[in-house]
């Protein structure tokens, strides 16, 4: 069967645009899309936002059958597939007026570079804010897959590492785009999306990389040699107010931060070349290979095809990327395993990057902050010499001597882990006063053991196990940083457990904490609390 019984219906992101200028909020509009979100970025009052869709075809069950015959019955299912299967969707309500629409083929791009595109598709949407409603969104698509996306106002980014396509027990020729020289290989895809069924052909070699070799055929006794690992790169131009402009794709060896939150931190656009920090692990998941070693690579867009212009390598060898910071002609990476390597990279000549400066810390930082041009904040875990994490710990580092990073002061959470350490909305820095603002997950005190011989457990001693939440308030001074306080939320009544506080903003001279259970307010210089507001 190529389709269901009824219409699929459109189910995605769901944009919302609400009208806040009288007393009472108004919805205006409405847009949802097929596909997943991506990201979004703003520029003024234009909204930029990335979906990544999947074609709605359907495969009978035939779990009976051979892999062979399945395969030919699915290849038989895509080739009988319409467009209209293939383009995304969207749904658009303003007022009372409803209507659908999908993506025209005229605004459909395929990357000249040599990237896995599966059967996925990327759209960019675009809304001005000020128009008075959301509009057709103005796609614009490429036949790719990506889940970053990082912009630097003019430009747009997407880039996708693939780590999800990492087959689990298939043979891949070194060097070749992972799964092309697999025999009947196939990728799944989201519930209910076409399953890519890699076709049995010569591999194919991706841009950079040694010429491909023919298919491997597997063996009990043939080790498990590592697919190649690579990120492909999608550049939009977003320079003007309206519909994006698709311009040019590219490769790099490696895959990106593991954190989503993070990964966008391993790209930036500094004069025109793009800069992007990758760890390639040649051991990954029980594959045989090299340990892992991680890069810096510069690109610059050459007619329809980003290309590889300077790298510098060798950084943290046998260890992982866990944070990256970009700031102009300077870059700031850290790598760890049992060590924190802090790396400084001189990135003025994009042709010959090179390491500047190296500091070894224990421990490492998983979010890196510019403070100022000379000081950087850095949030991540306290380690032992076996590298097993000890708690939150925060590092203030001077970095004017490129040559001679310096960490100046750390402040320790025993135990603890914040959400910053993967999520930078969760970190907060207010340069008027030099305060910093992170939430801490702590573990509650330790349930007390049964008196020998008796059984009993002394009650008084008795404590819930839930995680103890609090925002930690620290002052940033020059060679120290200071706790002002901490700020807790009330218990949540029947439950004994307060909830998880998860962001910080500063309105006015109040400090605001948000929780999973509400909002409360300490006045900013001396913390005493200003008021509660409970989600009911």
């Amino acid at each position: 069967m190529s389709a269901p019984a009824v219409a699929v219906p459109i189910f995605g992101p769901r944009l919302v645009l609400i009208d806040l200028s009288t007393g009472t909020p108004r919805i205006i509009s409405e847009y949802t899309m097929d596909g997943a979100l991506a990201g979004t970025r703003q520029v003024g009052s234009v909204a930029r936002v990335v979906v990544h869709s999947a074609p709605r075809i359907f495969f009978a069950p035939g779990f009976a059958e051979g892999a062979q015959a399945r395969t030919g019955a699915n290849r038989a299912v895509i080739g009988h597939a319409t467009l209209s299967s293939w383009l995304p969707r969207y749904a658009l309500t303003a007022g009372n007026v409803q209507r659908t629409g999908q993506v025209g083929c005229a605004a459909v791009s395929h990357p000249a570079a040599l990237t896995y595109s599966g059967t996925s598709m990327l759209t960019v949407l675009t809304f001005d804010l000020k128009s008075g409603t959301l509009g057709d969104g103005q796609p614009v698509t490429v036949v790719a897959d990506g889940d970053t996306v990082y912009s630097n106002g003019s430009s747009l980014y997407i880039a996708n590492d693939r780590q999800w396509s990492m087959p689990p027990g298939a043979m891949s020729a070194a060097g070749a785009v992972p799964g092309a020289a697999v025999q009947g290989a196939v990728v799944q895809g989201a519930p209910g999306a076409a399953q890519d069924t890699v076709p049995a052909t010569a591999p194919v070699k991706a841009p950079g990389t040694a010429p491909a070799t023919a298919p491997v055929t597997a063996t009990a006794a043939a080790p498990r040699t590592v697919p190649q690992q690579y990120t492909g790169l999608y550049k939009f131009d977003i320079s003007g107010p309206g519909r994006p402009v698709y311009e040019a794709s590219g490769t790099v060896p490696g895959w990106l931060l593991g954190s989503t939150g993070m990964a966008q931190y391993a790209l930036s656009e500094w004069n025109g070349a793009l800069r992007v920090a990758t760890t390639t692990d040649g051991a990954f998941a029980g594959w045989s290979g090299q340990p892992p070693q991680s890069a810096v690579y510069v690109l610059k867009q050459v007619g329809n095809v980003l290309v590889t212009i300077g790298k510098v390598g060798g950084l943290g060898q046998g260890e992982q990327i866990y944070a990256v910071r970009f700031a102009g002609p300077v870059g700031y990476v850290v790598t760890f395993r049992q060590t924190d390597p802090l790396y400084t990279l001189d990135l003025s000549d994009p042709a010959q990057p090179r390491v500047a400066g190296e500091l070894l810390l224990s421990g490492y930082s998983a979010y890196l902050a510019p403070i100022d041009s000379t000081h950087l904040i850095g949030v991540g875990q306290d380690a032992n010499a076996q590298g097993q994490t000890q708690g939150t710990q925060i590092s203030l580092f001077d970095v004017s001597d490129l040559a001679a990073p310096i960490r100046l002061a750390v402040y320790h959470v025993k135990f603890g882990h914040s959400e910053a350490e993967f999520d930078p909305h969760a970190f907060l820095y207010w340069p008027a006063s030099r305060l910093l603002v992170i939430p801490v997950q702590l573990p509650s005190a330790v349930m007390p053991q049964p008196v020998p011989g008796s059984g009993a457990v002394p009650q008084g001693g008795q404590v819930p196990l839930w995680p103890v939440s609090e925002a930690v308030v620290l002052h940033v001074g020059d060679h120290a940083i200071t706790e002002l306080g901490t700020i807790t939320h009330p218990m949540v009544p029947g439950i004994s457990v307060a909830g998880q506080i998860r962001r910080s903003l500063v309105v006015g001279g109040a400090l605001w904490t948000l929780s999973d259970t509400g909002l409360k307010a300490n006045e900013l210089t001396t913390l005493t609390p200003l008021g509660w507001v409970p989600f009911e």
